[in-house]
């Protein structure tokens, strides 16, 4: 049960996805909203609370300027439980990124790409990662990219909707 609401301009537009959703157990609070200005940029939120298991997902994602060649986007990525609470921040523009990952305020990893070479992982004091450690990350990652595939389906019932106004 959640409602989308859409506006545009000339100049931009936003969509909004405020509701919950649930399997008849547990109750998935979800508040998201995509803000673009065709000049300017893109900015992404996103949050999922789910209080009956502790958990909560918050993604911010702020894209300055819209050339891929000159344009920078910044991501910040949280996930709490009652296990503990990873975060990931970072920078990324044509010319490559860094990527923090933190685990329960911690320093874990940092990924680093330069331009179309590999990306170089290394662990808190710069060595590279253990086996186990890479596959912790790759479950963070795994994580992670179900979160945004979570994000992609929110926004289906609106479609096109951000086309500029005429």
């Amino acid at each position: 049960n959640y409602t989308v609401a859409v506006s545009n301009t000339i100049s931009g537009g936003r969509v909004s996805v405020l509701g919950m959703v649930t399997d008849g157990v547990h109750e998935a609070n979800i508040n998201l909203r995509a803000t673009v200005t065709f000049n300017a940029g893109l900015t992404l939120t996103y949050g999922v609370d789910v209080p009956t298991r502790d958990f909560s997902l918050d993604i911010t994602l702020v894209s300055s300027g819209l050339d891929t060649e000159t344009g920078t986007i910044e991501i910040t990525l949280d996930v709490r439980g009652s296990n503990g609470w990873i975060r990931m921040t970072g920078e990324f523009s044509g010319t490559g990124g860094t990527l923090n990952v933190s685990v329960s305020g911690r320093h874990f990893a940092t990924i680093t790409a330069v331009g179309g070479g590999d990306p170089v992982i290394t662990g808190a004091n710069g060595e590279f990662l253990s086996d186990q450690d890479l596959a912790a990350l790759s479950a963070i990652f795994y994580m992670s990219e179900g979160a945004f595939a979570s994000f992609d389906q929110m926004f289906i019932p609106v479609g096109g909707f951000l086309d500029p106004a005429m």
